[in-house]
């Protein structure tokens, strides 16, 4: 038996829309140590990673391993259900086809139960490698989601490359382009061992942007021909990580062909 409560039912709402486009089905890892989601995008390009950790609910209990096959869509109109000030109980009995959620507003006394069916979901287990990165952003997740934003005006992509302690972000298309030079501030670390130089998708990104409503700090890793790594901490619940394949030049492309 599985049983969960969060008070801010908001939080799980924000970590529901934040993949609900890049992954529509995907299968939860419920165990005792918590909630765990590994998925890949559609086009096969991000990769998504959940971590909720037991002790950041306010209640948890799972007796043993259950998995629970979910569409992120649906999941996420009937999170739309939810009030503001509600929290929200996750429930499921071993070996389930539904999944119970429970809204509940402690001042008005109002409750709204879903009873969401589970979907039966074949699908490989994941295993992300740990990576040696060459530079390291730590800056202020609503700042990095509105210079991605931005950058979208312009163009696609977006060109990330450092020099020495500093970062630039290059967007080009034929209307013109922009660069944004970002450096150590009281606000903006940034660690680098090696220079990197990597475009990515700026949809993706912006995707991935959805978690800064409930995430007030961003870590960016890069490595040059390796997944950019993008962090959220969700508070004392966990972390939020995606992981971005970097858009080959056309010099790149020609050498694979070649492979």
């Amino acid at each position: 038996m599985f049983e969960a409560t969060l008070k801010d039912s908001s939080l799980f709402k924000g970590i529901v829309e934040s993949i609900k486009e890049l992954v529509v089905e995907a299968n939860a890892e419920v165990k005792p140590e918590g909630i765990f989601i590994q998925a890949m995008d559609t086009s096969h390009v991000a990769l998504i990673s959940v971590n909720l950790k037991a002790e950041g609910f306010a209640s948890f209990n799972c007796s043993s391993h259950m998995t629970l096959g979910i569409n992120m869509q649906n999941l996420s109109k009937i999170m739309k259900l939810s009030g503001s000030s509600d929290s929200v109980t996750l429930k499921a009995n071993q070996d389930a086809s539904n999944l119970l959620l429970i809204f509940a507003d402690e001042k008005s006394n109002k409750k709204v139960e879903f009873d969401m069916h589970l979907l039966t979901l074949e699908t490989e287990a994941l295993t992300i490698p740990e990576l040696d990165y060459e530079a390291t952003i730590t800056m202020s997740a609503k700042e990095f989601a509105e210079l991605c934003r931005d950058m979208h005006q312009v163009t696609e992509t977006v060109a990330i490359s450092t020099a020495g302690q500093k970062v630039r972000f290059l967007t080009e298309s034929d209307i013109g382009k922009a660069n944004t030079v970002l450096e150590n501030t009281s606000t903006t670390k940034v660690e680098v061992t090696s220079d990197v130089n990597l475009s990515f998708s700026l949809r993706c990104l912006n995707q991935f942007n959805k978690a800064a409503c409930f995430a007030n700090e961003i870590t960016i890793k890069l490595a040059n021909s390796k997944p950019l790594l993008v962090r959220f901490l969700i508070g004392d619940l966990g972390e939020l990580k995606y992981y971005l394949a970097p858009k080959m030049s056309e010099s790149n492309k020609m050498e694979e062909e070649k492979k």
